[in-house]
């Protein structure tokens, strides 16, 4: 698995009003132009979910002009990293619609470091390692994403997340399973 250092958190959220967050390359496979066409629906407007968005990709100047018509969708660009991790711990969710299959993001590990929880469309190795800490975060159409959205509250996933790291995540952990890995190795005839 990929791991990340552990940081000590923000003390101060980049943003105050609450939002669900996409991190990642502006890209077709990654299904950033199906999660905003969800997101266009008159659902999400009238509920008050705000969408932020972070990447930068060869899709960049569609997703700008989306969400430059979308009052409740706010693109970003490209941040630094540090800025990033802020985004994801005050992030309600971060949302992950890849349409193709991702092995390991590393969002993947730092939303985990950082208590948020991921919500994923329900395909390739994403979606198994969401599906190992609730499987209620998984989606495979926009209605199912839209009754994940209407009930859900951070609280009752953060700590699932953040355990998930401590138990598989951390460098420490990593360590032990390439050295042991390493030690198998050296002692195959």
């Amino acid at each position: 698995p990929n791991f990340v250092e552990d940081m000590p958190p923000s003390k101060t959220a980049p943003d105050k009003t609450p939002y669900f967050l996409y991190v990642g390359r502006m890209d077709r496979a990654k299904g950033i132009l199906t999660l905003l066409e969800e997101w266009k629906k008159a659902w999400y407007k009238d509920n008050g979910k705000r969408l932020l968005l972070l990447g930068a990709g060869p899709l960049e100047e569609e997703v700008r002009e989306i969400a430059g018509a979308l009052p409740q969708i706010e693109y970003l660009g490209s941040r630094p990293h540090e800025e990033t991790l802020r985004y994801i711990r005050f992030a309600e969710a971060v949302l992950m619609p890849s349409e193709w299959y991702e092995c390991f993001p590393m969002v993947l590990a730092e939303c985990a470091m950082c208590a948020t929880p991921v919500i994923c469309r329900n395909i390739g190795n994403t979606a198994a390692l969401v599906r190992e800490i609730s499987e209620a975060l998984l989606y495979d159409t926009g209605e199912e994403l839209k009754a994940i959205l209407t009930d859900y509250r951070k609280a009752d996933y953060a700590a699932l997340f953040r355990n998930f790291y401590e138990a598989r995540l951390t460098p420490e952990k990593n360590y032990r399973i390439y050295g042991e890995i390493l030690g198998r190795l050296r002692d195959t005839p």
